[in-house]
């Protein structure tokens, strides 16, 4: 999909697709996307997000760099947190990915 500008608030049609594997977007030059469901995907905020929490981890590594016994108290828990990501209601995939990021 094109790059694109948009600005807080503003609607976008996207038609997704997946393949078991990978999601895929179109985006919608007119119409309703979802085959004329009337639903009205919107662009949420994720981007923002996902800078807000790349800045933290940022921040996190910086403060554990300065302290070991931090920094193994942190590895220690993003272990335990990939080992059982339901138990503590996190994504299996997202708790593995920061376990590896932890311990690299």
């Amino acid at each position: 999909m094109p790059c694109s500008d948009v600005t807080p608030g503003q609607t976008i049609r996207l038609l997704a697709r997946h393949d078991t594997y990978a999601i895929s977007f179109t985006q919608q030059e007119g119409g309703t996307a979802g085959g004329g469901s009337g639903v009205q995907p919107q662009l949420t905020d994720w981007w923002a997000q996902a800078q807000q929490v790349s800045a933290m981890h940022g921040r996190l590594a910086q403060q554990v760099a300065a302290d070991p016994l931090q920094f193994r108290r942190l590895a220690l828990a993003a272990v335990e947190l990939a080992a059982q990501p339901e138990a503590h209601g996190a994504p299996p995939g997202q708790a593995a990915a920061l376990c590896a990021r932890m311990l690299s």
